[in-house]
Parts: structure tokens; C-alpha cells; sequence
């Protein structure tokens, strides 16, 4: 189970995750929102932290060493997809509270690289 304290074992962020935050995070309508330049302000800090590592959106969905081209993609399962597929690459794991990422979606993705809580 991942906890809280786990961050010293590293985590990453990268472009999309970080423009969710800011973009989430700033509407009006959420729970307790911010502005985006306070918001970058504490990503900022955040990302400074030794324990971080920024993954360069540096794959494509195009690319069948990535997808398993035999597993029909809905357009609701991209993003997740392609954030396991980075986490697969930067041999790390994509944390979420989605259940329902297919594994067998991404060339090579094991149990370890996907948990979700």
C-alpha cells in the first residue's frame, strides 16, 4: 500500500500531470481552489525536493513499441494509458485512484508499474 511517507522513495512528475494540477486545481469550482500563480509557486517547491524526478513527455501513443496495437483504445483511456506507458519507461509507477487501467494495454507493463488505491 502506498502511503504518504513513501516519497523518499521517489516520485515523479511530468507535463501532463503538472498542467492537470494547475488546471484542476485553479477552477472555481473546486473544493479548495488557487490561483495558478500560487499554484505554480507551491509546484515549484514541490518539485525541488530531492526526492523528484521530472519525465519529459518523450513518447508517443503512435509508436507500437509503446501500445499493444491488438488492445482497442476509447478516447477515455489515453491519458492513463500514457502515463503508465512513461511510467514503464522511466521504470517507475503510475499511482492513481483509477482501478480500471488495462495493463495489457501498454507493451511491458507489469504489476509493479501501476498501483492503484
Amino acid at each position: 500500500m502506498w502511503h504518504q511517507e513513501n516519497y523518499r522513495d521517489g516520485w515523479a512528475t511530468c507535463p501532463i500531470t503538472q498542467n492537470g494540477l494547475l488546471r484542476i486545481v485553479s477552477q472555481p469550482k473546486y473544493t479548495y481552489p488557487n490561483s495558478v500563480a500560487q499554484l505554480r509557486i507551491q509546484l515549484k517547491k514541490a518539485t525541488g525536493s530531492e526526492f523528484h524526478q521530472f519525465w519529459p513527455d518523450d513518447i508517443s501513443l503512435a509508436d507500437d513499441a509503446t501500445v499493444d496495437t491488438n488492445f482497442a483504445l476509447t478516447s477515455g483511456m489515453l491519458t492513463d494509458v500514457y502515463l503508465l506507458a512513461l511510467a514503464v519507461k522511466n521504470q517507475g509507477r503510475l499511482i492513481t485512484l483509477d482501478s480500471k487501467i488495462f495493463r495489457s494495454a501498454v507493451r511491458g507493463a507489469q504489476e509493479e508499474h501501476l498501483l492503484a488505491i
